[in-house]
């Protein structure tokens, strides 16, 4: 697939909610689970990492995610240990 293929191109915003309005019903839902200091670049994180335990290869994380380089995508295959990033990097 060459690059830019099969990308959707958006027309105005993606989210209809404003910057106020989200900082407020992030901090009001950090609140209900009692976990103030939860980020949302945190649950980006959890969701990569699952997604490996679920079998996606090195080459699909970096699509899902946006990352370009294996570098940039380090921080995630840190908590997998060296065997699970070893036996997926064998797949790409």
């Amino acid at each position: 697939m060459k690059e830019g293929e099969n990308v959707v191109k958006l027309k105005g915003p993606v989210f209809t909610i404003g910057v106020m309005a989200l900082r407020y019903q992030w901090r009001k839902a950090r609140e209900e689970i009692g976990a103030a200091d939860l980020r949302i670049h945190d649950l980006r994180h959890q969701a990569a990492s699952a997604a490996l335990e679920k079998g996606l290869t090195i080459a699909e994380l970096m699509l899902l995610t946006g990352h370009k380089s294996l570098k940039s995508l380090e921080v995630y295959l840190q908590s997998q240990g060296v065997d699970a990033v070893a036996s997926k990097l064998s797949n790409v």
